[in-house]
C-alpha cells in the first residue's frame, strides 16, 4: 500500500517462495513504496506501471555505509543506488567527495540529491575554478537560483561560453530574457544567441524584427536560421521592398520553391541582378530558367546570364547558340556551346568555317577528334582558307601533317608548305630537301635550308 491505495507487484516462478515470508514481503512493501514515491517526484512515467519481482537480495548485515563501499567496489550499480539513500549526511558528503576526486561521475551523480546546499555548492565552485564540465553540469541545477545566478554572472565575465550556457539552461526565463537583453547590448552575439534558444517561434520573430530595425547583420545572419518559413518570408519581403540585399539574402535562403522563382523573376524585371544574382543559384523550373535566359540575353545582362545558363535546356541553348552566332556575340557562344548536343555543334563548326570566321570556328572545333580536324583542314587546304589552315595545323597528327606537306610541294604551292613545313621532323625536312634539289625547285630548297 502507498498513499491509501493499492499496487500490483508481479513476481516471476523463482520468486514464490517470498509470498510466503511476511518479513520479505515486508521488504518488498517498503521498496515498492519507496521507489513509487521517488518516480512520483521525478515526474517518470514508470510510476503508474506495474512492477515485477525477478531476484531478491540479502538480508544483510552490513551497515547502509559499509554495502555503500562494497556494491562500489563490486561495481553493483543498482544494489550501490539502493543503499545511497540510506546513508547518513556525513558519509554520503564524504562518499561524494570520493567520487569527485576520481572522476566517477556515475556513482557520484547517484549521492548528488544527498548533499547538502553547501557541499553542492563548493563543489560547484571547485568544479568551475577546475573545468570539471561533467560536475559542474551535474551541480548548478541543484543550486538555488540566486547562486546559479551568480555562477552565471562569473561565466560571462571570465568568457567561458559552455559554462554560461549550463548556469543559464537552469535559469527560469525571465532571468534568462535578462540576459539576452545584457549580451545584445554588450554586443556579444555567441552568448545571445544561447539565452534564446528556448524561446518560441513568436519570440525569435520579435527579436528578428528588432535586429533588423537596429541593422545588425551579424545577429541578423544567426536568428534568421531559427525563423520559420512564414517569418522568414515576412522578413525577405520587407528587406526587399527596402533593397537591403544582405538582409534579404539571410531571410531568402530555404524558402519555398515557388517563392524564389517569383523572386527570380521580380529581380530581372526590376533590373536588380547586379545585386541579387544569388537567387539564381538555387533550383529553379527549367521553364522559367528558359525564360529568364531568354530575356537576359535579349537585354545583354551578362552577369546574368552566366548565372542562368547552367539550367538551360538543350532546346533553348540550340536557339540562343543560333542567335548569338547570327549576332555575332562571341562571348555569349563560347559560353553555350557545350550545353548542346554534338549534332548542333557540328552544323554550327560547318557553319563557321563555310563562312571563314575563324575566331568561331577555331573555339568551337576544340572537341573535334583528330580525324574530324584534319578533314577540316584539308578541306581547307582545297578552299585555300589559309587562316583555318594555319590554326589547324598544331593539332593534327604527324601523318597528317606529313600528308599536307606532301600536297602541297607536289601542287607547288610555296605558301602552304612554308606554313606546314614547321611542324615537320628534321628526317622529312632533308627528305624534301633532297627531292627539291633535285627536282630543280629553288624557292622549296631555299626554304628548307633554313630548316
Amino acid at each position: 500500500m502507498y498513499q491509501d491505495s493499492l499496487i500490483s507487484v508481479a513476481f516471476d516462478e523463482s520468486m514464490k517462495a517470498v509470498m510466503d515470508n511476511e518479513e520479505q514481503m515486508e521488504a518488498v512493501r517498503q521498496a515498492v513504496s519507496e521507489q513509487h514515491a521517488r518516480l512520483v517526484r521525478n515526474n517518470s512515467s514508470l510510476a503508474s506501471r506495474t512492477p515485477l519481482l525477478t531476484s531478491i537480495e540479502g538480508p544483510y548485515t552490513e551497515s547502509a555505509e559499509e554495502l555503500a563501499v562494497r556494491f562500489h567496489k563490486e561495481k553493483k550499480m543498482s544494489q550501490f543506488r539502493a543503499v545511497a539513500a540510506k546513508l547518513n549526511e556525513e558519509a554520503a558528503v564524504n562518499m561524494a567527495r570520493t567520487f569527485y576526486a576520481s572522476k566517477e561521475m556515475d556513482y557520484f551523480a547517484v549521492l548528488a540529491d544527498a548533499l547538502p546546499e553547501s557541499e553542492i555548492l563548493n563543489l560547484s565552485r571547485q568544479a568551475y575554478q577546475s573545468r570539471y564540465e561533467d560536475a559542474f553540469d551535474l551541480l548548478v541545477p541543484k543550486l538555488p537560483q540566486d547562486q546559479i545566478e551568480t555562477l552565471a554572472q562569473q561565466a560571462y565575465a571570465d568568457m567561458r561560453l559552455d559554462d554560461f550556457e549550463i548556469a543559464l539552461l537552469s535559469l527560469p526565463a525571465p532571468q534568462r530574457s535578462e540576459w539576452a537583453e545584457k549580451a545584445y547590448a554588450d554586443n556579444q552575439l555567441a552568448y545571445f544567441m544561447e539565452t534564446i534558444r528556448d524561446l518560441t517561434t513568436d519570440q525569435l520573430g520579435a527579436w528578428a524584427d528588432r535586429i533588423y530595425a537596429d541593422q545588425r547583420l551579424e545577429f541578423f545572419e544567426e536568428i534568421a536560421s531559427l525563423l520559420s518559413s512564414r517569418q522568414r518570408e515576412a522578413l525577405a519581403e520587407k528587406a526587399y521592398a527596402d533593397n537591403r540585399v544582405e538582409y534579404f539574402k539571410e531571410a531568402f535562403y530555404d524558402l519555398p520553391q515557388e517563392s524564389v522563382a517569383a523572386y527570380a523573376q521580380r529581380v530581372i524585371d526590376d533590373q536588380r541582378s547586379r545585386d541579387y544574382l544569388f537567387v539564381f543559384d538555387g533550383d529553379l523550373p527549367g521553364e522559367l530558367m528558359d525564360k529568364l535566359a531568354i530575356q537576359a540575353y535579349d537585354e545583354k545582362q551578362d552577369e546574368l546570364f552566366d548565372r542562368i545558363i547552367w539550367g538551360l535546356s538543350k532546346e533553348t541553348a540550340k536557339t540562343l547558340l543560333e542567335r548569338a552566332y547570327a549576332d555575332n556575340r562571341t562571348e555569349v557562344l563560347y559560353r553555350l556551346y557545350s550545353k548542346v548536343d554534338n549534332e548542333t555543334l557540328k552544323a554550327l563548326v560547318d557553319q563557321a568555317f563555310n563562312d571563314h570566321r575563324t575566331d568561331v570556328f577555331m573555339n568551337l572545333c576544340n572537341d573535334l577528334t583528330s580525324e574530324q580536324k584534319a578533314e577540316y583542314a584539308n578541306q581547307a587546304y582545297e578552299n585555300q582558307n589559309l587562316d583555318i589552315l594555319s590554326n589547324l595545323i598544331y593539332d593534327l597528327p604527324h601523318d597528317q601533317v606529313l600528308s599536307l606537306a606532301q600536297k602541297a610541294y607536289d601542287d607547288q604551292q610555296v605558301r602552304y608548305f612554308e606554313m606546314v613545313v614547321c611542324e615537320l621532323n628534321s628526317a622529312d625536312i632533308a627528305k624534301f630537301r633532297t627531292q627539291a634539289k633535285k627536282d630543280g625547285r629553288d624557292e622549296f630548297y631555299s626554304m628548307l635550308e633554313n630548316y
